[in-house]
């Protein structure tokens, strides 16, 4: 694979979490993946989960706008240094933000409560500190 289709392909990976990321949060607070009733006797200290849960809902569209603005501006452009330097920056953000899920979840019984609620948890858990460290490996490797 080339140095330009290897940087494409992490633009576009971006493009894809980002939208990712805002379906996630529509499907959250539309109820459609967080049936708030269904899952408030689930989980212990509800309140104090949906507290932590929302506080990643402004992060998480900041996160989102930038792999945005560095992904299509990476898209067209492989050359171009401030997009690989914020699409790093954020991969970070999508470490640190994944990690902080991942226990949080891991500690707290959230991949136990028999609902597909906790598979997304899980996946996002899971991709997110993964895409992260691909996507810096990648970008650092090609610097230009």
């Amino acid at each position: 694979m080339t140095t330009q289709n290897k940087l494409k392909l992490v633009a576009a990976l971006h493009i894809f979490t980002a939208a990712q990321t805002i379906i996630f949060w529509v499907g959250f607070y539309t109820e459609m993946i967080f049936p708030k009733e269904l899952l408030a006797p689930m989980i212990k200290n509800f309140e104090g989960y949906y507290a932590w849960e929302t506080a990643f809902t402004v992060p998480d569209m900041i996160m989102a706008a930038a792999m945005i603005i560095g992904g299509l501006k990476l898209w067209r452009d492989t050359s171009n240094a401030w997009a690989a330097t914020v699409l790093m920056a954020v991969s970070g953000a999508a470490i640190f933000l994944g990690l902080l899920d991942f226990m949080y979840d891991a500690f707290n019984g959230m991949y136990s409560l028999g609902h597909l609620f906790s598979m997304n948890l899980l996946l996002i858990g899971v991709y997110m500190p993964l895409f992260g460290v691909f996507s810096i490996v990648i970008l650092h490797r090609n610097r230009r």
